[in-house]
């Protein structure tokens, strides 16, 4: 089965391709801007840039079975968030129908949701709602993969190692402050990239005997707290994190530091889903949001700041 992914560096991406590739089922091909480093020779890639190299899916994507899209821009500027979370789904649907239109695999993220006041909801739940410019290029992208049929897959909070935008600052937020923001007890639905990996491959054999899995969110059945999450790496580190403080006095303190409220607030209130399209033998088997490999490369970048 010839699968072709889109994307190969990123936290997300790079898990896809060491868990395809182990599959002798897959002729796994890589299409992405630079050839990722570690991807086996064995993998063929085609450097391609999806806002300007459109033609040079033509030829990677030709007698594909599926499409796995993992590229995105998570950067600030929203002229790029545009180009690549949205106008990149099109450059590779457009390439798509040009080659025969193969099954779309869309990786995105349910922060499109924006803020849910009802928590653990499953798929279906919620409208699409983003409250960022980064949000709507992904809500953008979403509508445009879901058009052509896609299954979308939806991640909240991903951690593993080369997480630089959500565990990573949130962890130095809470060392800058030194202390739990409402205890730390909000709960998150936060799953290791080696999950979503499982997710997607998941998707593609429910693909290749007929089964479309329109929306998935990609989550374990229990959410964890911002405690649980950062006392490992705390511990890990040397420091202790013993006090506790409101939510007004976080960002007092957040403030001349420079750390934006939206982002203490963020994580002072609970924020997780759930899923009625996995398996629960696949949730059951989701890896730890943490393991010894990812705190030290946490642990790395503490130090490296």
């Amino acid at each position: 089965m010839k699968v072709v992914l889109v994307g190969g560096r990123g936290l997300i991406a790079r898990e896809v391709w060491s868990l395809l590739s182990q599959d002798p089922r897959f002729d796994l091909h890589v299409a992405g801007r630079q050839r990722p480093s570690g991807l086996p020779a064995s993998i063929s890639f085609t450097p391609v840039d999806l806002a300007y190299d459109e033609s040079r899916l033509d030829g990677v994507l030709d007698g594909a079975a599926v499409i796995v899209n993992a590229s995105s821009f998570v950067g600030d500027d929203p002229a790029t968030q545009q180009m690549v979370n949205s106008g990149g789904v099109r450059t590779i649907i457009a390439a798509a129908e040009r080659s025969g239109s193969a099954p779309l695999v869309q990786i995105s993220t349910a922060g499109v949701y924006g803020t849910i006041r009802e928590q653990g909801g499953t798929e279906g739940a919620y409208e699409v709602c983003p409250e960022s410019p980064l949000s709507q290029s992904r809500a953008d992208g979403d509508a445009i993969a879901s058009a052509y049929g896609a299954s979308i897959l939806r991640p909240l909070f991903v951690t593993g190692a080369g997480d630089r935008h959500f565990l990573l600052p949130l962890l130095q937020a809470h060392l800058a402050l030194g202390a739990w923001v409402e205890g730390g007890c909000a709960r998150v639905s936060v799953v290791h990239a080696s999950f979503v990996a499982e997710v997607v491959k998941f998707t593609i054999d429910r693909l290749a005997v007929g089964d479309l899995v329109r929306l998935a969110h990609v989550v374990t059945p229990a959410p964890v707290t911002i405690r649980e999450l950062l006392e490992p790496i705390v511990e890990s580190s040397g420091r202790s994190i013993g006090e506790s403080i409101t939510l007004d006095e976080a960002i007092g303190r957040a403030s001349p530091m420079g750390i934006p409220a939206r982002k203490i607030a963020q994580f002072a209130a609970d924020y997780f889903l759930s899923s009625r399209v996995l398996p629960v033998s696949l949730t059951d088997a989701a890896a730890p949001p943490l393991a010894g490999p990812d705190i030290s490369w946490y642990l790395s970048q503490l130090a490296a700041a």
